[in-house]
Formats: C-alpha cells, sequence, structure tokens
C-alpha cells in the first residue's frame, strides 16, 4: 500500500548578469502546482472592482504573475491561485515579495498582459 504524501513546490528566482545565480523564492501551498508563468508590466492606475486591493499607486511596474492549480484527483474539482509578485533588490540579491493572491474556483492555466492589464485563463474562461 502506498504512504499518501503531500507534494510541496517553491518558486526560486534565477538572475542572470555576471553568471547565473539563485534569487529569493517563494513556498507554495500543499498540493498547489505552477501551471504559468509571465513577467509583464501591469498598469496600478487602474483597479479591478473585483480586487481594489491590487490598486497601490498610479504608474505601471514590472511584476511575475503566476497561475497555480490544485489538482487532487478525479473527484475532486481542481482550484487554483493567482499570484502577483513584485522583485525588489535586498543586501544584493533579488528577493520576490507576494504583492497580491486571489483563490479562484478553477485552475489558471495560463497568464500574460496586454496594455497593462492581466489577462487570465481561469477553467475554461478568460478574465
Amino acid at each position: 500500500v502506498p504512504i499518501p504524501c503531500q507534494k510541496r513546490f517553491k518558486l526560486q528566482l534565477l538572475c542572470s548578469g555576471a553568471g547565473w545565480s539563485l534569487g529569493g523564492s517563494y513556498d507554495l501551498l500543499e498540493n498547489e502546482v505552477v501551471l504559468s508563468c509571465h513577467n509583464g508590466l501591469v498598469n496600478r492606475s487602474q483597479s479591478n472592482a473585483q480586487s481594489p486591493s491590487l490598486l497601490v499607486e498610479p504608474g505601471a511596474a514590472e511584476y511575475v504573475i503566476v497561475g497555480t492549480a490544485f489538482p487532487q484527483g478525479d473527484d475532486v474539482a481542481c482550484r487554483g491561485r493567482l499570484l502577483i509578485f513584485g522583485v525588489a533588490l535586498h543586501s544584493g540579491t533579488r528577493q520576490l515579495h507576494l504583492v497580491h493572491a486571489e483563490n479562484t474556483k478553477a485552475p489558471i492555466s495560463a497568464v500574460t498582459t496586454i496594455g497593462g492589464l492581466i489577462i487570465a485563463a481561469v477553467g475554461s474562461s478568460i478574465r
């Protein structure tokens, strides 16, 4: 009988420059896997009615946007999360800091930015 295990993954920032070096990391939740990742400019001057906390200050900034899923078998509905990270320089190394996390009822299979807005494929819909 196989022993049940809880898989746990981590996002690790890989920095180029004078050779490749490891930057900051972020531990994902149990059974959470990354399905998509995109680095893009996000316009912070417009807030979404569903996520007003994304409004920080006017202007555009570069973020790392990650779409995840929690696959748990055929009999359980798969959910996901949208994670938005900023990258900052701390003590000479780049670090990830979580700016926003939003739970979704379906996995996020693709993310991109268009015109400063985040576009995500959540299950069978695009938001």
